[in-house]
Order: C-alpha cells, then structure tokens, then sequence
C-alpha cells in the first residue's frame, strides 16, 4: 500500500452507509406515495439503470446522514460507558498518525479498521435506521399497525445490532492498542 495514496471506496464503506440507508429510504416511502414508487419500481419488473443509480445515492447519502446521527448518539453513549469503565475496553484508543508513515503500519491501521470499525458502523448505522423505521411506521398516516410480534423482534433486532457494534468497537480498540500507532 502505498503512504502517498488514499484507497478507494471499500465494502466496508459500503457496507457502514448503504444498508441504512436504504431502511431509512424505505421507512420515509410510506410517507411518500412517489417515493413509493420510485423506490419499489425493482420489484414490478425490470428497471433502469438510473432508477438503480437514484437509490443507491439516496441510500448513500440518507446513510452518511445517518452516521452523523450515530456519532452524536450511540458513540457518545459509548464513550461515556467506556470512560467509566462500565464497558471494557472500550475507551477510544490514543492514536499517532505520525506513526503510519510506513506502509506497513497504515496497511495494518487500514486492516483494523476494515475488518473491526467499519462493521461497528454497520451495526450501529443499522441500529439508528431501525429505530428511525419504527417511529416512521408509527407516524405514517396510513399506519395499520403491527402485531406485537413485529415489534419484539424489532427490539431485539436493535439490542442484538447495539450489542455487535459494542463488540467490533471493543475489537478495533483493542486492535489498534496492540498495533501502538
């Protein structure tokens, strides 16, 4: 790898943004009887590839929104856990850039955060777009609501999301702690 140059997109960017994004896409076509259909044209038969590249970009970008909702949220939640040592391990690790400039180190560094960061942002983006989905379902005008079951397991879908991004963040941290950049 080289020092000078920044890789390109990743699964595991994709990974972190699209899959919300897309919930989050589907939670707000319930309100929107266009979106709707602009969103759920795939499933009717074939579709275009404009329609395909609207989507993915709306996905991305409602992704990256909600990422930022994330940092404010659950990272903040979790550093404070982690700060009083209620989760171990936890605690952002100190990190010195000046360190990556060999190549081995940021292949390492890019490594860590591929294989651990990225899946974090992938539980915890999921986790938000869920709750963001079920507050819109239960907003949504034409609401019918859902068994009792739906929500169950929604819930534990959620816990079970929090719980994963815990533990890829308490993976990274430790990681890049034995990595000493």
């Amino acid at each position: 790898m080289d020092v000078d140059k920044i890789e390109g997109v990743t699964i595991g960017t994709v990974l972190a943004f699209v899959p919300a994004g897309f919930i989050v896409l589907g939670a707000f076509a319930g309100h929107s009887v266009p979106l709707a259909g602009w969103l759920w044209t795939a499933t009717a038969g074939e579709t275009s590839v404009g329609n395909f590249f609207c989507v993915l970009l709306a996905s991305v970008s409602l992704g990256v929104l909600i990422s930022g909702i994330r940092a404010f949220s659950i990272d903040t939640l979790l550093y404070m856990l982690g700060r009083q040592n209620i989760v171990k391990n936890l605690p952002p690790p100190a990190l010195d850039f000046a360190k990556l400039k060999s190549s081995d180190a940021l292949a390492a560094f890019t490594g860590i955060v591929e294989n651990y960061y990225k899946f974090y942002q992938f539980y915890s983006n999921v986790a938000v777009a869920l709750v963001i989905f079920w507050l819109s379902h239960a907003l949504a005008p034409l609401a019918q609501g859902w068994p009792l079951l739906y929500h169950v397991a929604l819930a534990l879908a959620v816990v079970s999301l929090l719980w994963s991004c815990t533990d890829s963040l308490r993976r990274y941290s430790i990681a890049i702690t034995k990595l000493q950049v």
